[in-house]
């Protein structure tokens, strides 16, 4: 599974080759099956989780056990509960398997660790927190979009998404009827 992470991270930054063997002596590996828990609400998360196959899904439940999906992660995308990772507190996601997805695990010290030693994975680690940083925020401006232009970015980021889980899923995460947002989909593909 490594190769997939390798591979990724060729496209992101000039790695040595001892660079990757000390990022890959550093990692974990987990499969999980469809409908399989990463995270469950209340748990303390501790890892940073790459997928390298599959899709993932992020979602809180509210007062009435609807779900909210909050983030989807399909292939070389990273997930978990960033806030529970840095602060210790019980995450308030889930992040469930979609599809049978693969990943890769790097606890929080191995992470720091590997920021101090590869200058390469610090720099776009840093980058990529910062582009995450400013896709939560136009997440947060969203729902000034008509919905046409909410399924347009959507389909945009996530092209592989439609095909993998429940247009529940994705109504819920752009936050319109999924009537509105099936009728959407047909008229884009």
């Amino acid at each position: 599974m490594f190769n997939h992470l390798k591979a990724y991270l060729e496209t992101k930054a000039n790695f040595t080759p001892a660079d990757f063997m000390e990022g890959e002596n550093r990692c974990t590996y987990l499969s999980l099956n469809k409908g399989e828990k990463l995270l469950e609400r209340g748990t303390v998360w501790q890892h940073h989780a790459f997928v390298c196959r599959g899709l993932a899904r992020g979602y809180q439940t509210d007062v009435f056990g609807n779900e909210k999906t909050t983030v989807f992660a399909p292939e070389n995308y990273w997930t978990g509960d960033r806030e529970s990772l840095l602060t210790g507190e019980p995450a308030e996601m889930c992040v469930v398997a979609e599809t049978d997805t693969d990943f890769i695990l790097i606890t929080q010290d191995d992470y720091n660790t590997l920021c101090v030693t590869l200058a390469p994975f610090s720099e776009f680690m840093s980058n990529l927190v910062q582009r995450n940083l400013a896709s939560r925020q136009n997440y947060i401006f969203m729902p000034a979009l008509s919905d046409a232009e909410k399924v347009l970015q959507f389909l945009q980021k996530y092209p592989t998404v439609p095909a993998r889980t429940s247009t529940a899923c994705i109504a819920s995460f752009l936050d319109m009827d999924v009537k509105a947002l099936e009728t959407l989909l047909v008229a884009y593909s």
